[in-house]
């Protein structure tokens, strides 16, 4: 893939700027839609393009005759609508700022010298204090447009802040790609807060899955907090199997101004961060200082736990991936502070090779289909560049969000844009199959405890006798204490469902044996919705409840809920099998079946424990 690399670097701090055509000389541009001071309508123009509608609401500041008279806007009687060429209009301007007369032959030059237009990678480069001397890096310059069409549609764009790099060279040896998923729907604003998209990206990596060359970890099903991020990160740094080769994350993104006054009477709340404009904080008077991106993380209570640029790279750099990959608005932004760095992507792009990310909003549907398409043409051996590209034509095009997601990419010596070298021989490299190829030779009890450790829930599950009801459970767990339980005891369990499932029950008993409690004859159906599940079911004409006997001891529960059908060796698949089915003990083999479903779908899982006395 042949490269041109574009140096773009202020003059004086004013709406000039010089462009470096790699190592075809330097010419002098203007920054484009400036008027004699280099702020004139850039923010406007930004606006522009982040809308999703057709009308336009008038913002302050904004100078509708000039938008008119540039194709931003038309108008139609009284009322102001995008116009519907406004991208290609401000693309013009930006590709005539980009590429002026001069330095055009540079580019034809290049696209004359691959074998396709799509051979050519346009890599941006400015330096880290750019952005306190000029706007320049807010600038979209892949949505560049020559008069017929937009370059980013035949050619590859990439970012990369210019300094000094650190990191290695090369491209990772990997059989398949391991995934880190971090989902949340936290917001600001309670009625803004995302839709659970976490299963719907999970089948578009699943696109990847498919191909053999992915595959999902399995951390946190709910809950994913931040400190919860770093501290499966920190517990696996030897384990290779268990680190990330890419992070994902997918909620909300936002620039704000930060409260840093330790003695603020808001301090340790939400309420310490203002808008960008806020100069002074509201509760204490303290001056506020440059703005920063933060990402929406969820805390312990679902509430919006507001994580900086700065600390999440803290968090990234722990484990190293390759690529960093946000599907949350304004996550490629950098507003003019001290350094570009107070961007979520500037700021990883020092600490990993790869970033994608966006500068703008990102509609959840376009989304989605951008992560389908992405992680499947990974997993298909395909470049960085070109996954992007590809995922980016499947986004709503009547939206033109195809522009949106932006490359941040600083693997000098990849000009092709791949980051992984895929190994087809299992003995080469420890792979997801080969863990689970050993796993299949432990014992039962061994199994169980890997499965034990799935657990992230234990509140809405328990195994209790007929005549207790769940408040004398939550005092047990309030004193952090087992329940205990005669021989003789009638027993059922009681699962709490948050949304229609797929249940599987196993047990531990204090022999030491596995078994699986149902989907079996003890209940009627294979699907459970939204509500209370009890098994035994209360209406079994021969056996409505369990009856505790055997070994005293410590007894152990699993409840295991899934969105999908579980496909697994002896299970009854449907209604009509399942009074075929009797209560069954698990082998190694069956207990390993049922481990690497839980790692590979959306499961959650939940245990409870008991002491049976006599």
């Amino acid at each position: 893939m042949k490269k041109l690399k574009l140096y773009l670097s202020p003059i004086n701090g004013g709406i000039k700027f010089r462009i470096n055509a790699d190592k075809y000389g330097e010419i002098e541009s203007s920054l484009p839609f400036s008027d004699g001071n280099e702020d004139a309508k850039l923010f406007t123009v930004l606006n522009a393009l982040n809308t999703f509608s057709l009308k336009y609401e008038h913002r302050l500041n904004d100078d509708k005759d000039w938008m008119v008279e540039e194709g931003i806007l038309f108008k139609d009687n009284d009322e102001y609508f995008f116009h519907e060429k406004m991208r290609e209009n401000i693309g013009r301007k930006i590709y005539k700022a980009l590429f002026p007369e001069e330095i055009r032959e540079t580019l034809y030059s290049k696209l004359g010298a691959t074998r396709s237009e799509e051979d050519l990678h346009i890599q941006i480069q400015y330096h880290a204090d750019a952005i306190t001397k000029s706007r320049l890096p807010l600038y979209p310059w892949q949505i560049a447009h020559n008069g017929a069409y937009f370059l980013a549609g035949r050619v590859n764009f990439s970012y990369l802040v210019a300094h000094r790099n650190t990191l290695p060279v090369g491209k990772k040896k990997v059989k398949q790609i391991k995934i880190l998923l971090i989902s949340s729907s936290a917001s600001e604003k309670d009625n803004q807060k995302l839709r659970n998209k976490e299963l719907i990206i999970i089948n578009g990596i699943r696109k990847a899955e498919e191909k053999g060359r992915a595959y999902l970890l399995n951390w946190y099903k709910s809950n994913q907090t931040y400190r919860q991020l770093t501290t499966y990160l920190t517990d696996n740094l030897n384990e290779n199997k268990k680190l990330p080769d890419i992070i994902h994350f997918d909620g909300h993104g936002i620039f704000k101004k930060e409260c840093k006054n330790p003695f603020c009477p808001e301090n340790g709340t939400n309420k310490i961060y203002f808008h960008i404009n806020q100069s002074r904080c509201k509760f204490c008077d303290t001056p506020l200082g440059n703005p920063s991106g933060f990402l929406l993380f969820e805390d312990e209570k679902g509430n919006p736990d507001y994580i900086s640029a700065e600390r999440f790279t803290h968090a990234v750099e722990i484990s190293k991936p390759k690529l960093v990959v946000i599907t949350a608005c304004k996550s490629a932004l950098a507003h003019q502070s001290e350094s570009v760095f107070n961007g979520i992507a500037q700021s990883l792009i020092r600490v990993v090779p790869a970033v994608v990310a966006t500068p703008f909003n990102i509609s959840e549907d376009s989304a989605i289909d951008f992560v389908e398409e992405f992680y499947r043409s990974l997993g298909a051996k395909q470049s960085l560049l070109k996954s992007v590209k590809l995922a980016s034509r499947m986004m709503r095009y009547s939206n033109y969000e195809w522009y949106r997601p932006v490359i941040f990419l600083r693997h000098d010596g990849d000009e092709d844009g791949y980051l992984f070298d895929f190994i087809d021989d299992d003995s080469k490299i420890d792979g997801h199959k080969q863990d689970y190829k050993l796993e299949s030779e432990l014992e039962p009890q061994q199994l169980w405890l890997r499965i034990s450790k799935q657990i992230s829930s234990t509140n809405n599950f328990s195994v209790r006798p007929l005549e207790i009801k769940v408040a004398d459970i939550k005092l047990y767990r309030k004193k952090k204490m087992l329940p205990e339980y005669p021989l003789g005891t009638r027993m059922r369990c009681y699962l709490k469902l948050e949304k229609p499932s797929y249940v599987i029950l196993i047990s531990k008993f204090t022999s030491g044996t596995i078994w699986c409690i149902s989907p079996t004859s003890l209940v009627f159906n294979n699907y459970h919705q939204k509500g209370e599940f009890v098994c035994p079911d209360p209406n079994h004409e021969e056996l409505p409840y369990l009856e505790l006997e055997g070994d005293l001891g410590v007894e152990e529960w699993i409840a295991i809920t899934c969105f999908r059908k579980p496909k697994l060796n002896r299970l009854p698949q449907d209604d009509s099998e399942l009074s075929k089915q009797d209560p069954m003990e698990l082998s190694s083999s069956e207990l390993n079946d049922l481990l690497n479903y839980v790692r590979s779908e959306d499961c959650e899982v939940m245990g409870f424990r008991y002491k049976i006395t006599a």
